[in-house]
C-alpha cells in the first residue's frame, strides 16, 4: 500500500485534500459518489482523522457535501450551480480579454496560438484530459496578460468550480471544432486590436458553454 507522507512539512490532511480534489476535478470521482472513509483510508494508507480533515476542507470549497449520519459524497453540480458560475465567468472573461488586449505582444500571440494547436491535437487523439488542460491554459494566459491582480485573484477563487464546468462541457460537447473556431475568432480579434469584439467574443464563448452544459446535464 502506498503511504502518503508530508512533503516540506505539509500537513497530511492537505496532501490527502489535494489527492481527492484532483480526483474530483478530473472526473475520476463522479458527482454524487459516496466517499467511504474506510475505503479511502486504506487506499491512501492514512488514518481516518486526516481524511476527515481533508473532506471538511473540500466541503468548504463546495466540492464535497457532508451529511450527518450519512457521510460524505462528491457535490452534485446542479443547473443553478452552472448558471451562477458561468454568469460570473462571462463578465470576468470579457473584462480579462479587454484588459489583456492592451498588453499582448507578438510572443504572447505565438504562445496562445501554440495552445490552440495543442488543443486541436488533443481533440484528434481523443485525449480529454489534454483538451481540458490546454483549454484552461489558454484562458489562464488571457487572465495573466490582463495584469490585474484583483481580477486574477477573483478568477482563482472560483477556479475549481470553473474547472468542473470545463470538464462537463468538453466531455459533453459533440463538436469540439466549435471551441477551436471560437478560440481562433478571439485570436483574430486580438490581432485586429478590436476591444469591443474581443470582449463580445469572450462573453459569447462562455455563454455557448453554458447553453451546451445546461442541455446535457442529466439532473
Amino acid at each position: 500500500m502506498k503511504e502518503y507522507k508530508c512533503k516540506k512539512k505539509q500537513p497530511l490532511s492537505d496532501v490527502i485534500c489535494e489527492t481527492l480534489r484532483s480526483d474530483i476535478l478530473s472526473g475520476k470521482l463522479k458527482p454524487g459518489q459516496r466517499l467511504m472513509e474506510i475505503h479511502y483510508a486504506q487506499r491512501l494508507g492514512v488514518s481516518r482523522t486526516p481524511l476527515r480533515e481533508a473532506m471538511r476542507k473540500l466541503e468548504l470549497e463546495g466540492l464535497v457535501t457532508i451529511v450527518p449520519r450519512h457521510g460524505a459524497h462528491v457535490t452534485v453540480i446542479s443547473k443553478k450551480d452552472v448558471e451562477e458560475v458561468l454568469e460570473v465567468r462571462t463578465v470576468l472573461d470579457g473584462l480579462a480579454a479587454a484588459l489583456a488586449l492592451q498588453h499582448l505582444t507578438e510572443q504572447d500571440m505565438e504562445a496562445m496560438e501554440e495552445l490552440i494547436h495543442q488543443f486541436k491535437k488533443s481533440v484528434e487523439t481523443h485525449d480529454l484530459e489534454a483538451q481540458i488542460k490546454t483549454d484552461e491554459a489558454f484562458h489562464e494566459y488571457i487572465y495573466m496578460k490582463s495584469e490585474n491582480e484583483r481580477l486574477i485573484s477573483i478568477n482563482h477563487s472560483i477556479k475549481d468550480h470553473i474547472y468542473r464546468c470545463r470538464v462537463l462541457y468538453l466531455k459533453d460537447i459533440s463538436d469540439t471544432a466549435q471551441v477551436d473556431q471560437e478560440h481562433r475568432a478571439l485570436m483574430q480579434a486580438f490581432a485586429e486590436k478590436d476591444i469591443q469584439k474581443v470582449r463580445a467574443l469572450s462573453e459569447e464563448h462562455v455563454k455557448n458553454q453554458k447553453i451546451t452544459m445546461l442541455n446535457h446535464l442529466d439532473i
